[in-house]
């Protein structure tokens, strides 16, 4: 006979309710948190483009900076990784399809890239409305995922 293990209610609740603040209207997260698969999809970019990147930098409760943000000095997550590389003309239009293929493998979809001289810009969005920029240079690469703007009660 298998046993399973019940998970008591008391407790479930207790977990339900962590990291919520009660609000008049209800309870709303105090911080908003990148999905598990948004540092999946950093770590394939970095991967396609190679080189040394910088640990990520997390910013969880940021103040919204995408256009139409939520009201009352909305919130949201952010995560940036960057990369110091040399890379010519035609190695930054290369890295920017490498880029766009990453973040499309990944199930975003993703706007046809820029690419100017010696800068490229991919940039996707994905259901939920996380928007990952990928800034390619010829001396610099950012991969930069922010989280949609969440209302700061």
């Amino acid at each position: 006979m298998r046993r399973t293990a019940m998970i008591p209610p008391v407790l479930l609740v207790a977990v339900l309710l962590a990291g919520c603040q009660q609000q008049p209207n209800g309870a709303v997260p105090v911080t908003t948190t990148p999905p598990p698969t948004a540092y999946a999809q950093i770590d394939a970019v970095r991967t396609a483009l190679g080189g040394d990147w910088s640990p990520l930098d997390e910013v969880l409760d940021a103040r919204c900076t995408v256009e139409g943000g939520a009201p009352d000095g909305g919130r949201q997550a952010v995560v940036t990784t960057t990369s110091e590389a040399s890379r010519d003309r035609a190695a930054v239009g290369d890295a920017g399809q490498l880029a766009f293929d990453a973040l499309g493998a990944s199930g975003d979809t993703v706007e046809p890239f820029t690419w100017s001289g010696f800068r490229t810009v991919v940039t996707s969005t994905d259901i939920a409305g996380n928007r990952t920029t990928v800034t390619i240079e010829s001396q610099f690469a950012e991969i930069r995922r922010e989280g949609p703007c969440v209302d700061a009660g």
